[in-house]
């Protein structure tokens, strides 16, 4: 990665907006599939790989399943993420209050692990790392994307600090309408949940051995993914609006309120760090590509963070865009090559959504209406393999990971 401290009047293949998970995770995918292509993060935060100040390396940490693992494996970061990540052996889900449960273990997928709960920091620090090891890749920090211009062949990008031609835009700047996207009319569908979904590190009295939870209770659905740490845990409890003063509760209340929805599998809850919140919503772009430009992350698709699903899928869909672009004879970002990158990525993209949104719809109401159906449909996954392996397969992503693209013109789905 060079760093620039004037933009350079030269063009650019690829210009990334957004360096966040997915922009950097874009950019060091794309630089490894397509040797010789000039690429250009721009972030208008500073980006800097030993404390990375940038929103998307918070104190959250995010699971990353074993298909995004394989894909993030060119990278050669696993060396160095794995020590500090929690492994998922098992996924655990109930219902709290009724009888209905379910189970996914790594070994019935011969895997050695369903997962890993990376914190964001590191794998923010390992990326940037990478980042800065990685020639092809020219970073611009911080600086202000004013205004995109379409041209026939690519994009004139006019920043605070300069303006250049890229032949790919790809957004990743996150769910917000932001003025670029306004001035490009990118419009989004927004469904609020009127949830909140409060995070935070807790500290169990018995260690975790691997296993994450996801929880269903009448305050809302809530996971428990194993850290590091054999007593460490990342908390994400979805709350409706009217509930969410919890995150702002004292310690002891909030443990109290948190052990009597989860239960005692952990045995007592003894500390909580720092509590943070924010608003639940999907929200998906009605444009994904255009010609010359495609959008990535939480441009394209915010999703409810029930299933843990958001970054997973984006990698699924940064590694199927490097392939399509590494496999084309077209011009890059041509619309035929961008169609064709949305077409194999639709069905995944749609089940994916599906599946986290239809969770948070049958599993927030207390309604025996939703309770039955959703007791029995536990039952059903626990007690037929091949309906538990599909399922595990959509969520490993490993099935759709390593998916061949085929030509361009090809409207597989």
């Amino acid at each position: 990665m060079t760093q620039a401290s004037e933009i350079s009047v030269s063009a650019t293949d690829i210009a990334i907006i957004g360096g966040g998970m997915v922009g950097v995770t874009a950019a060091l995918l794309l630089a490894h599939a397509l040797p010789g292509k000039r690429i250009r993060l721009l972030e208008r935060f500073a980006l800097n790989n030993q404390t990375p100040y940038q929103p998307s390396f918070d104190q959250r940490a995010t699971a990353i399943a074993a298909g995004s693992f394989e894909a993030l494996a060119a990278l050669d970061l696993l060396a160095e993420l794995k020590p500090l990540s929690g492994k998922i052996t098992q996924v655990q889900v109930s219902d709290r209050g009724h009888w209905g449960h379910a189970s996914i273990d790594a070994a019935e997928h011969n895997l050695d692990a369903l997962g890993w709960v990376v914190p964001n920091a590191a794998l923010g620090q390992c990326l940037l790392q990478r980042l800065a090891q990685t020639p092809a890749i020219e970073c611009l920090a911080p600086v202000d994307v004013e205004h995109l211009r379409a041209g026939a062949d690519g994009f004139t990008v006019a920043t605070s600090r300069g303006s250049f031609h890229a032949g790919l835009v790809i957004l990743a700047d996150g769910a917000e309408h932001s003025a670029l996207k306004q001035s490009l009319g990118l419009a989004t569908t927004h469904t609020r949940y009127q949830q909140q979904a409060v995070i935070a590190n807790v500290q169990t009295e018995l260690p975790h051995q691997g296993r994450a939870f996801e929880r269903f209770t009448d305050w809302g659905p809530m996971a428990l993914l194993p850290l590091a740490g054999s007593h460490e845990a990342a908390l994400v409890w979805t709350l409706n609006d009217a509930q969410a003063d919890i995150a702002t509760a004292d310690d002891n209340e909030f443990l109290a309120r948190l052990q009597s929805r989860f239960g005692d599998r952990l045995g007592r809850f003894v500390r909580v760090g720092k509590r943070d919140s924010y608003p639940l919503a999907l929200v998906q772009a009605r444009e994904q590509v255009r010609s010359h430009l495609v959008l990535l992350g939480n441009a394209a698709h915010f999703l409810h963070p029930v299933a843990g699903q958001g970054f997973n899928l984006s990698v699924r869909d940064i590694h199927c865009l490097a392939q399509v672009l590494a496999e084309s004879n077209e011009p890059l970002g041509s619309l035929a090559q961008l169609e064709h990158y949305l077409a194999l990525r639709q069905k995944d993209q749609w089940l994916t959504t599906e599946y986290s949104h239809q969770l948070v719809q049958w599993f927030s109401s207390s309604d025996w209406l939703n309770v039955l159906p959703r007791q029995l449909g536990l039952m059903l996954i626990q007690a037929l393999p091949a309906l538990k392996h599909g399922i595990a397969q959509q969520s490993l992503g490993r099935s759709l990971i390593n998916r061949p693209t085929g030509p361009v013109g090809e409207r597989a789905l």
